[in-house]
């Protein structure tokens, strides 16, 4: 009778099949962005600006903070563009306010590895993140004037960015130092 039932019913069985197996790659999809949130825009006067270009590299930024024993501890990760399993226009950047003086990590993902850049803000200057290099944008226009052309006639010209010791991350309690 089994055998019956599953004759009867195989194309609702395959659809069924076919729906429950998709789940898990719509679920893998948005999964960073459930996990890590979107960047929220700092609203303090000490702010600069950090325009993402939207290239379909996933770009996440971590804050760290200094503690009292010398080293840098991470206190949160938030996602500043979409996930890897979703192809940004290339034409489009997000803009985003930050805190100028803290502790950042610029982090995104190459075929088969992680690449981080430490970075420290100063207060009313404007950068560009894009093609996974971060540039100091130099000339005074407004912020309406920024376009994806002129951010990248500025990535040919790079003006010093201030870090910090991408080494100096307190060890997690197996004794690893890691961004992530």
């Amino acid at each position: 009778m089994k055998t019956y039932y599953l004759k009867k019913n195989l194309p609702s069985t395959i659809k069924l099949m076919c729906i429950v197996s998709t789940i898990p790659l719509l679920a893998s999809c948005t999964g960073l962005n459930s996990l890590y949130p979107k960047f929220k825009n700092y609203h303090g006067a000490d702010s600069a600006v950090l325009y993402v270009k939207d290239d379909g590299c996933n770009y996440s930024i971590y804050t760290f903070s200094l503690t009292n024993e010398g080293c840098y501890e991470k206190k949160e990760r938030r996602l500043l563009t979409r996930n890897l399993f979703v192809k940004g226009s290339d034409s489009h950047a997000f803009e985003y306010t930050i805190k100028a003086g803290e502790n950042y990590v610029i982090g995104y993902q190459e075929p088969g590895k992680f690449v981080y850049r430490s970075f420290i803000p100063e207060s009313g200057v404007r950068y560009a993140l894009l093609s996974n290099a971060l540039v100091k944008l130099i000339d005074k226009q407004g912020v309406n004037d920024v376009t994806i052309e002129k951010i990248n006639d500025h990535h040919k010209k790079p003006a010093l960015i201030h870090g910090w010791n991408i080494k100096n991350i307190c060890p997690d309690i197996f004794g690893y130092r890691h961004v992530d």
